[in-house]
Formats: C-alpha cells, structure tokens, sequence
C-alpha cells in the first residue's frame, strides 16, 4: 500500500496537485471561516499597538544612536515579553486561544485515530524509508514532534463481547422466545403461522414473543425477521456452536463469562485502572456500578495534588478507548480520598465537566 498525502490550502492564494497525485478531495473554507481568521483571531492575539509602538520608537533610536543590537535594547526597554503574554490574559485573547486550542485538541484525536487505524492494519508508521509514505512538493515523510499513544485493536474483543451478549441474550428468553429466534435464525426467516405449526404454538403466542423480542426481530405483514443481518449471522452461528450446547447452565455462564467483559487485561483502561490505583465495581448485569480511587485528589487545579475533574475526564478517556460506551461509566459514582484525610464523591461526567 501507498499513501501518496498533499495538502492544500492558503489564504489569498492556491495551490495545484503535482502530476502524479491523487486526490481524494478538496476541502474549501468559507469566507465567513478566512474573514474569521483575518479580522479577529489574528488582531486579538497581535501585540497591542502600544507596545508595538513604545518597541519601535526606542528600535529607532537606538539605532540611530549606534547601538549594535537595537532590537535588543527595545525589547529589553519596553518590557515586552511580559507586557505581551498580560495583553494575553485579557478576556478577547483568551476566547481565541481556547477555540485555537480546541481545535488543536480535536486534530491531536483524528491523527491518533488515523494512526491507530493504520497500526491496526500493519502500516508501517515510522518514515524510515520503507516506500509506503512518498514525499512530494507539498508532504515530507517526517517524525512527530511528540509520539502518538497506540492502542491494541479492540476489533476482536469487541466481536466476543457482542457473542457474550447474544448468547445470554438467548439464555435469558423465554421458552418460546428461545424457540422462535433459533428457528428465525438457522431458516433466514418464517411467517407466524409458519412458526406456529412448527412450534406448536398458538399464533397469539407466537405474536407476543416477537413483541418481546421488538430489538432484535420485525415483524412486516406476516413474515418474521431479523432487524439486522448482523443479528441473524450471529445467532445462527451461536446456535450451532458448541459453547451454546453446554448442558450446565453454571460451567455455560463460566464459559460465557470468559469470553468477553468491558476491561480486556490489555485495554487502554485497564492500564488506566492499574496505574491510578482505581478499582471498578461491576453490577450483576456485567454494567459499571461504582468506582474507587485510592488517591489522595483534590478538586483545585492549583493544587499539589492531582486534580480529580482530569483523573475523571482521563477514565472516560480510556474507558472509551477500549471500546465502551462513555455514558455507562458517566453516570456512576466516583469516590476519592481528600486532602483533609476524609473521602468525597461524585459522578463522573459530573466531577469531568467541570
């Protein structure tokens, strides 16, 4: 494989593809986006005209006394590194720098995706010179100021964890329901009388477990069917599979239990887990419950201590990173130890938002 990347771009002015590139798109900013950039940013974040011209009145007159070095002796004179970075404080500047900053922040987690992906794929990612990132007028195959964190493909973890919820999907349904699925499943599809004669039920039956069953079957003038494609593999494969022929409904669960769980061993958030101290409480449903951290934090940022709102915002992180949903782990409680040597808690979204 060969990524050939150019990119384009410019203010007042354009840039054209090289002979041999290939272009996958074209992205255009709006004029509203430039205007943006020309009127506001670029002023807010500008030097105030003050200090500009206090630095370039004693430039002039240094230089017209002689002096070997009169921007020196400006800078020095008006104090403007100190000047400058106050003028900064101010509320407009601000505004800016955090947009710039959130902008930095989402490029920072579209490369680290990219990159995984491509980590994912066996791509090289170093330009060492292997052949796959080819340098041209616009793009040089150069290292990263600063390394990107890489992850393990949660792909097949993920894939035993939907097997694992299938499977106690079907041992959770009723007789009939059970029935029902397995034989949508290995036919690719029934009508509800068809189903009633096959099971020996009666079709009012037959209608109210494939209401039961609203999330994974439809039901469409008669004929029965999976909602997904996606479902009906699966289950057809679960259904022939020796793990759902496990007679033992305790060695089955034992079985299933290993198959899949929100923490891999080598999970980004597992890692989280072992180097914050941090231990996580699961409900009897597999579902996050509670977490404790045995860490002193504190919510002030000027603090010498760690600063919880970053310890919760960093969880969510990872715990997305592995492959979970980031709501199921928000709305559970946190508990930490305090400086003052008691515990708080709070819940996670909550303690990361703010």
């Amino acid at each position: 494989m060969t990524v050939r990347t150019t990119y384009f771009g410019g203010l007042n002015s354009s840039f054209e593809p090289g002979d041999e590139d290939d272009v996958f798109g074209v992205v255009r900013y709006p004029r509203e986006f430039v205007d943006r950039i020309t009127d506001r940013n670029i002023p807010a974040v500008a030097p105030p005209e003050d200090l500009l011209n206090a630095y370039k009145a004693v430039e002039e007159a240094a230089d017209e006394n002689g002096e070997p070095n009169p921007a020196g002796i400006a800078w020095d004179s008006v104090d403007y590194e100190r000047r400058y970075l106050q003028s900064l404080e101010q509320p407009g500047p601000q505004t800016v720098i955090s947009e710039l900053a959130d902008r930095h922040d989402v490029t920072e987690q579209i490369e680290e995706t990219l990159l995984n992906a491509l980590h994912w794929e066996d791509i090289p990612l170093g330009p060492d010179g292997s052949g796959v990132y080819i340098a041209d007028d616009h793009f040089d195959a150069v290292a990263r100021d600063s390394p990107v964190e890489l992850y393990e493909d949660p792909t097949p973890r993920l894939e035993a964890k939907s097997d694992h919820l299938l499977m106690t999907t079907l041992r959770d349904m009723g007789e009939t329901e059970r029935d029902v699925t397995e034989t949508v499943a290995t036919d690719g599809g029934a009508t509800v009388d068809g189903l009633a004669d096959q099971l020996g039920k009666h079709p009012a039956t037959i209608y109210r477990a494939i209401e039961d069953l609203g999330e994974v079957l439809e039901l469409d003038q008669g004929d029965v069917s999976f909602r997904a494609r996606k479902y009906r593999e699966e289950l057809r494969a679960l259904v022939e599979s020796a793990e759902y022929a496990i007679e033992s409904y305790a060695d089955r669960m034992q079985h299933i239990m290993g198959l899949a769980d929100h923490v891999a061993e080598s999970s980004p958030f597992q890692e989280w887990l072992a180097k914050n101290g941090a231990d996580l409480e699961f409900d009897e449903n597999g579902e996050p419950r509670q977490m404790r951290i045995d860490t002193i934090l504190s919510r002030l940022k000027s603090d010498s201590f760690e600063n919880v709102a970053t310890i919760a915002s960093g969880a969510l992180e990872k715990w997305s990173k592995s492959g979970n949903d980031p709501t199921a782990l928000r709305g559970i409680e946190l508990t930490w130890k305090t400086p003052g040597g008691g515990t708080e808690s709070g819940f996670v979204g909550a303690i990361a938002d703010r």
